[in-house]
């Protein structure tokens, strides 16, 4: 049986459906509010387990803080049927991220990192001995504070001791360029980003650059996603594109989590039918329909408020079917 590891953030998103305008000061405006838990590690972690037909075991590693909201995470992931590998700290409280939208602007957020910058290196190894991951999907490592040496240094120990298939979801702020990655990005095999972070790591502004940059150096599978426009991605020393889902965006939070969801659920799906092990053994039109697989578990993602939808593999199929 497959195993597969999610670590990240774990956070509570406080998040309200769109309004006309904020409010000016001493104004108040109705609108929608949804508490929810998210954060990429758990949005990851339930979207699999909710599309896994395989029966493969899903775990999900991060930072809680030794509360109330700490302890919805480990009740929740239960009822998901994920396995927690969650560490709790009494130095932070649980991190919450306040989402504040608005028609026709960006999202404005206020967040408290709270546990998630106590995660250390020593209790992740043991982590990823207990499980022995056959896959490891890394998210946001900029914020759980494994930049640097610490991530290089955990990547060659999953490398050696287990030989994983690693998938990175880049988070790039003003501090972070992964300039410490150079000379490393081929010891990750899978990549994925939005078209500004592609854009600030990769200094190219044409996603299909981006994707040349990133396979260049040595990533097997990289994936450019660009809103409407849908994701240029390169695999096996050949770039296309997949157009994205016609779907009513209601909230983006998690998007990009359900779609990694998918893309690592078939080709988990398409290696066992292959009987294969090696990412590089998939054909081209394969890996095609498995990003157009990840697509549509994005597309109906956003169509629900908070980091995890009500995502099906039955509703992700008929929007296929839907589309084809």
């Amino acid at each position: 049986m497959k195993k597969i590891l999610c670590i990240g953030s774990l956070i509570v998103d406080i998040i309200n459906s769109k309004i006309e305008r904020l409010p000016r000061e001493g104004e108040s405006t109705n609108a929608s509010v949804l508490i929810s838990l998210g954060g990429n590690a758990f949005s990851m972690s339930v979207n699999l387990s909710r599309l896994n037909q395989l029966d493969f075991e899903v775990f999900c590693y991060g930072q809680i803080g030794q509360d109330c909201l700490g302890e919805l995470f480990e009740v929740r992931l239960r009822d998901e049927n994920v396995l927690s590998c969650l560490q709790k700290t009494n130095k932070k409280n649980t991190s919450c991220n306040i989402i504040i939208q608005e028609k026709g602007k960006d999202r404005r957020y206020i967040f408290d990192e709270g546990a998630n910058s106590f995660l250390f290196k020593g209790q992740l190894i043991n982590v990823i001995n207990n499980v022995k991951p056959d896959v490891v999907v890394f998210g946001e490592i900029p914020s759980i504070g494994l930049s640097g040496n610490v991530f290089l240094e955990i990547l060659d120990f999953i490398k050696k001791q287990y030989n994983s298939l690693v998938l990175l979801d880049l988070l790039v702020n003003s501090n972070e360029s992964y300039n410490w990655l150079s000379g490393n990005w081929h010891k990750i095999d899978i990549i994925h980003c939005n078209k500004g972070e592609g854009a600030q790591i990769t200094k190219n502004f044409e996603v299909k650059d981006m994707v040349k940059w990133f396979v260049g150096n040595g990533i097997k599978l990289a994936i450019i996603s660009d809103g409407q426009n849908g994701c240029c991605c390169g695999f096996n020393e050949i770039s296309f594109g997949v157009d994205a889902f016609k779907a009513e965006e209601i909230d983006a939070t998690g998007a990009g989590d359900a779609m990694v969801a998918g893309i690592i659920t078939r080709i988990l799906e398409v290696l066992k039918k292959n009987k294969k092990n090696q990412l590089n053994s998939i054909y081209p039109y394969e890996m095609k329909e498995i990003i157009r697989f990840g697509s549509a578990c994005g597309a109906i993602a956003i169509q629900a408020l908070g980091c995890i939808s009500d995502i099906t593999r039955h509703k992700v199929e008929d929007l296929l079917e839907s589309e084809v």
